[in-house]
């Protein structure tokens, strides 16, 4: 399974062609080691599972060598689809 996530203003954007926004849970990030400026990193993230609309993630910050410089793990929730206001006030 190939996933590719997108780091946008409004949150998180994840799937192979899907646009859906998602919005962040939880995210806990282990600073391993200081990144002093300017530096060259390299960012890594990574889908790991997909339940419904929760996507699990995890992600580092790298030098050169592949020593991280911080690793994290989260949970975004996709936004669901629009309800219709009538079902959700009970008319039909």
């Amino acid at each position: 399974m190939h996933s590719e996530v997108h780091v946008t203003d409004a949150g998180l954007t994840a799937g192979k062609g899907n646009e859906r926004p998602a919005f962040t849970a939880y995210l806990n990030v282990k600073f391993k080691k200081p990144l002093h400026t300017p530096h060259v990193v390299m960012v890594r993230g990574q889908v790991k599972k997909v339940e419904g609309r929760k996507l699990f993630v995890k992600g580092s910050c790298e030098d050169m060598n592949g020593i991280p410089f911080a690793e994290a793990d989260g949970l975004w929730v996709l936004v669901g689809p629009k309800k219709d206001q009538d079902s959700m006030s009970g008319k039909m």
